[in-house]
């Protein structure tokens, strides 16, 4: 040490912190002078001088040294005998505490501290107080500032230990308070161990406050008031703020804790604190609320909680706390979001009595009445959390903030009404009923700033803030129920955007939204703009597909309300759904989404109708035909399924999208029907006739033949019998026009294919000639060739329908070859006729019987797909009519069929072995009745055969050698020379030759 003395130190800091000589004025700024910026006068600086520091305070913890001695001297004066002796004896260890040696001021405090609190219980209360308070006091704060990281730690030790104990723990806090605040109390913090300013945050929080807290719940409002003087609230307030910024997470969880010890300290007539204290309190408080540590952040919110039920400003609750903790509601924390919601309610008065009772209690009720509407919608997002409990405790403290400020006993949900069921569309838990009356006149006080407040932040940026927003607007408009009116077509509008959002969370929450308006209000408020919402122009698939969900949802919420069944909104109802720019747009490959809400859209319409759903039956039924088509033919849009946003999961009005075959047969079950196909019988004839009025503008989109297609496909046999003679016109009228749309002759011709394929309408085909009409007016003008590529497509159309009528044998035989044949002479009378067959097969073939057309496709140039066809098809007629036919008739079939060996697809020549074979089959006579088929023809063919059985092709070879051995059967004499040659000269398979030899045996024909 220098040997001088603290003032001698100070007055030397003093003089170097003077300021600096006067600055030096130069030459005046010629012609500058008065303009504005312009200085007249140029400053210079002594550049051998340093920059001018700031002017550094005294340190108070190295002032308390000064004069420390007299003040030891009168403590030990005024203390008791036992107290000097104990004085005495630990003069030496407090002396030590400034021995310039770390050591021995280490020791110092370790012995210190076995004396005074060590085993077997240490010093008395009184004595610890009179050592501690007394000299001991100012050595043991000066090392707080030790430059020993030890002595600093066992100092802060010693005071955590003693400080409970001491009978009256103020006696210190004027002289460690301000030592504190100098350590940690500003930024950055002199003490620069995490360590150490985490141990002197736990004695803040835990020693200090926490004791002092619990002296004054014993002691009451006066006991308070000495404990803590005014005068050293803002070190105090300095130091908790400095530690609240501290990067390291646990001070700020300590500095937390001593925040709400210090606002529970004070006494209620103290009020709150002074503002110029409470708002940097408040700020360091919110900044903490955003700390990652979910720890952190749940502690921040407590203490803010404390000091907001202490007193706090409507001004600094407005701008600082409300906008810092609303985002706790969205918090990934379960426990933190409930603390929050537990707060809000107590704020808002959920646990003062219903009559205040003192001071305290009315400037706390006065508070919470003027904090209510600010915390309101905070509260009312906690009954939507998705942690059970939450909502359930939220429920219960706005239950007794509502009772309270009704001064009733807390009230239960209200009964339903009868005819509503228990639990209402869009009432989630803890809903299990209408809301009790204080509680929705609490929240219909404030609707009209809700709902305003929820649809505005509807439209937010981030996903977060919308989900927040629909969940507060579902909870407003359960309280709200018909007080929502004045607002309705805002809300509508507003919800029309939510259920399409990207984020399904939002989606959810506002279909939510519409089942609670349909459930609490009549239809004849929200169906006039739900409608005018749907069928407004220029808006998209997507806009149109959102109105559908809303007017969906409102349906399935529609039978829960007490109002009864309207006729005019059912009315109104049908006919927007019914809209042909609606219908036009569902149908759209595109539309998948669209066509999914307008399917459960009707589905929630024939449900809240009930049997009175008769009255626009005809209208839905007119809708869904199309709808139930395209669903039925597999165009519709798989990708579509889910992907209208989520709004398509949000359709809400079931579990699972409805299809419009599921909604066909609830509307046929609605209206008594046994299944869907009964609605053919009771809306058909007329719907299909006013169709047809229309149909020489058909094109393949227009809703008339979708709907007349529709109609046939789904009728049974019975309402396809009524149906087909207004059906059948329109239908020639199509086919014989080949300058109609292509696609809707192709459209019409797979329709064809698909009824005759239906078993249900089998029985129609063979009465009153139905399917010799559609045979010779329909399919046979599409036989005919023509040059290009929509005429051959149009013939493989004809050949598919064709070909499923012969297979699944819709027509007899007799109407078959009549139709194969046509002329006024019966077909089995024209077999009868001997010479005359030639002449009257020139006839028929000019006339264009089915059987020289279907021949003619044989030969198709276009696709070896249609000349396969053909052939199949050939056989199929063969076969079920080729014995009724003249052999006149099936003669000249016999170049097509050889000729379609040669073809160039192996499909193609397979599939014309089997018809030879039908051929064969039709023109060789049984035993007895005389040959049918020349010697020299059955030569020819069977030469022919068998240059083809030496196909490179083993399934072409094989079917030829089948229709090869047919015909040896028949005619083995014929062709069991040609097999045996064919053997000798060694260049067909031998087992397929076999084959034919044992078939010309079988034949009757052996060596």
């Amino acid at each position: 040490m220098s040997g001088r003395d603290i003032g001698e130190l100070w007055s030397q800091l003093k003089a170097q912190g003077a300021p600096p000589p006067a600055r030096r004025s130069g030459p005046t700024l010629s012609g500058l002078a008065g303009l504005p910026g312009i200085t007249s006068h140029v400053r210079t600086y002594d550049k051998s001088r340093g920059p001018r520091l700031p002017e550094e305070r005294p340190s108070f913890i190295a002032q308390l040294g000064q004069g420390s001695g007299h003040g030891q001297q009168q403590h030990v004066q005024n203390a008791t005998g036992d107290h000097q002796a104990l004085l005495a004896s630990l003069q030496r260890d407090i002396n030590g505490l400034t021995d310039p040696d770390r050591s021995s001021r280490r020791r110092s405090v370790e012995k210190l501290h076995a004396a005074l609190l060590g085993p077997p219980g240490g010093a008395a209360p009184e004595a610890l107080q009179a050592v501690l308070a007394g000299p001991l006091l100012v050595p043991l704060v000066r090392l707080l500032a030790d430059p020993a990281e030890k002595c600093r730690e066992l100092a802060t030790g010693l005071l955590s230990s003693a400080f409970p104990r001491m009978p009256a723990p103020a006696a210190v806090l004027p002289t460690l308070l301000p030592a504190l605040a100098e350590r940690v109390g500003s930024m950055p913090p002199q003490e620069p161990s995490e360590e150490m300013r985490l141990a002197l945050a736990d004695l803040l929080a835990g020693p200090l406050l926490g004791t002092l807290r619990d002296r004054s719940a014993a002691g009451g409002e006066a006991e308070a008031q000495s404990l803590l003087p005014e005068e050293l609230l803002p070190p105090l307030c300095a130091t908790l703020c400095c530690q609240l910024a501290d990067p390291y997470a646990d001070i700020k969880k300590a500095a937390c804790t001593s925040v709400a010890h210090l606002a529970r300290l004070a006494g209620p007539a103290h009020g709150m604190l002074p503002t110029p204290l409470l708002e940097p309190l408040v700020a360091a408080l919110t900044a903490a609320l955003a700390h990652q540590h979910s720890r952190v952040r749940l502690a921040a919110l407590q203490a803010l909680s404390a000091l907001v039920q202490r007193g706090m400003p409507l001004a600094l609750m407005q701008e600082a706390v409300l906008p810092a903790v609303r985002p706790l509601a969205q918090d990934h924390a379960p426990a933190i979001r409930a603390a929050l919601f537990g707060c809000a309610a107590q704020w808002a008065g959920s646990r003062l009595p219903p009559d205040g009772a003192g001071d305290d209690e009315g400037r706390a009720a006065n508070q919470c009445r003027a904090f209510l509407p600010l915390l309101l919608p905070l509260i009312l997002l906690g009954l939507t959390d998705e942690v059970e409990a939450t909502r359930t405790d939220t429920h219960a403290r706005l239950e007794a903030i509502s009772a309270r400020l009704a001064r009733q006993p807390q009230g239960a949900a209200e009964a339903m009404p009868s005819g509503q069921p228990a639990q209402l569309p869009g009432y989630c838990h803890p809903f299990s009923g209408r809301p009790s009356a204080s509680t929705r006149l609490l929240v219909q006080a404030q609707l009209t700033r809700l709902l305003q407040q929820s649809l505005a932040e509807l439209r937010e940026w981030t996903a977060a803030l919308r989900v927040a927003a629909a969940r507060l607007l579902r909870v407003s408009l359960i309280y709200g129920e018909a007080e929502v009116l004045p607002l309705l077509p805002t809300v509508l509008l507003g919800l029309q955007s939510a259920v399409a959002d990207d984020d399904a969370g939002v989606a959810t929450h506002a279909v939510g939204c519409v089942h609670v308006l349909g459930c609490n209000l009549p239809p004849r408020h929200w169906m006039p703009l739900a409608a005018e919402a749907l069928a407004a122009e220029q808006q998209g698939a997507a806009q149109r597909t959102a109105a559908l969900v809303v007017l969906s949802g409102l349906l399935y919420a529609a039978p829960a309300s007490a109002a009864g069944l309207d006729s005019d909104a059912l009315q109104l109802c049908a006919a927007t759904l019914s809209g042909p720019g609606l219908a036009a747009a569902a149908v759209a490959p595109d539309g998948g989404a669209l066509r999914q809400q307008l399917l459960a859209a009707c589905s929630n319409l024939v449900r809240w109708a009930g049997p009175g759903i008769a009255a626009v039956g005809s209208q839905l039924f007119g809708l869904l035909l199309p709808l139930w088509s395209v669903e039925v033919d597999g165009s519709a849009d798989q990708a579509t399924q889910g992907s209208s946003g989520s709004a398509a999961a949000a359709a809400g009005s079931a579990a699972a999208a409805p299809t419009a075959a599921a909604v066909l047969e609830q509307l046929a079950a609605t209206l008594g029907r046994a299944s869907a196909a009964g609605l053919c019988d009771l809306y058909g004839t007329e719907m299909l006739r006013c169709c047809a009025q229309s149909h020489a503008q058909w094109t393949h989109a227009h809703p008339g033949w979708r709907t007349s297609a529709a109609l046939l496909r789904l009728s049974g046999s019975a309402a396809l019998l009524q149906l087909w003679p207004t059906a059948l016109p329109a239908m020639q009228h199509i086919a014989a026009d080949h300058d109609r749309d292509p696609r809707l002759r192709l459209d019409l011709l797979h329709l064809l294919a698909v009824l005759l394929e239906d078993d249900s309408k089998a029985a129609a085909w063979a009465q009153a000639g139905c399917g010799q009409q559609l045979v010779a007016t329909v399919l046979a003008p599409a036989l005919v060739w023509r040059a290009g590529r929509v005429p051959a497509a149009a013939r493989y159309a004809a050949l598919t329908a064709l070909c499923t009528l012969l297979a699944c044998r819709r027509l007899p035989a007799e109407q078959l070859a009549a139709a194969a044949v046509p002329c006024d002479t019966p077909a089995a009378e024209c077999a009868s006729e001997g010479s005359a067959q030639e002449g009257l097969a020139g006839k028929r073939r000019q006339a264009g019987g089915l059987l020289a057309q279907v021949a003619g496709c044989v030969d198709e140039e276009y696709e070896p797909d249609t000349r396969q066809l053909a052939c199949r098809t050939l056989a199929l007629l063969l076969d079920t009519a080729g014995p009724l036919l003249p052999a006149a008739q099936l003669a000249p079939l016999q170049p097509d069929l050889l000729a379609r060996l040669d073809d160039s697809s192996n499909a193609v020549r397979v599939a014309a072995s089997a018809t030879l074979r039908a051929w064969l089959a039709c023109l060789l006579a049984p035993a007895g009745t005389g040959p049918s088929l020349a010697e020299a023809d059955v030569s020819a063919l069977a030469s022919s055969m068998l240059i083809h059985m030496d196909d490179a092709d083993a399934e072409v070879a094989e079917a030829v050698s089948g229709t090869l051995c047919t015909l040896a059967s028949a005619r083995p004499a014929a062709v069991r020379p040609l097999a045996l040659a064919a053997a000798a000269a060694q260049r067909q398979r031998p087992d397929l030759l076999g084959k034919v030899l044992a078939a010309c045996e079988a034949g009757g024909c052996s060596a």
